[in-house]
């Protein structure tokens, strides 16, 4: 004859385990038994944890959409400091140029007895200054 379960239930800090050891027949004999055990109650710790995890998530997603933003702006910045450094190097050779041909008209003025040789010496140096 079947007598039913033996079980054993204890407690394991915020655990209730119940242990079915087994099942006992008149004859004194065992079978297998399995082990379950289920929190009843965690006091938030497990749910607390669920969020934080769920935070820490979003935060590093955050992080990667700020080092990405961060990344695009720099890309941005340094594409318009190239354009500008090739915009103001442009700018100085076509000065250099306009001064070269300004200093060749002068001179041309002065070789007729236009202007003086003053006008010469200081087209001179703004060409000089143009070059630098």
């Amino acid at each position: 004859t079947q007598r039913g379960p033996v079980t054993k239930t204890t407690m394991d800090g915020d655990k209730v385990v119940t242990t079915v050891v087994g099942t006992q027949s008149s004859n004194h004999g065992y079978s297998q038994g399995i082990n379950v055990s289920w929190p009843i109650w965690t006091f938030g710790k497990v749910e607390g944890a669920i969020d934080a995890a769920r935070y820490q998530k979003n935060i590093a997603d955050l992080n990667v959409y700020k080092t990405e933003a961060d990344t695009k702006l720099a890309a941005v910045q340094a594409y318009y400091q190239y354009l500008e450094a090739v915009k103001l190097a442009e700018v100085q050779a076509q000065s250099v140029t306009d001064y070269a041909s300004h200093l060749n008209n002068v001179q041309q003025q002065f070789d007729a007895g236009i202007v003086a040789k003053l006008d010469v010496l200081s087209s001179n140096v703004s060409l000089a200054n143009a070059k630098q």
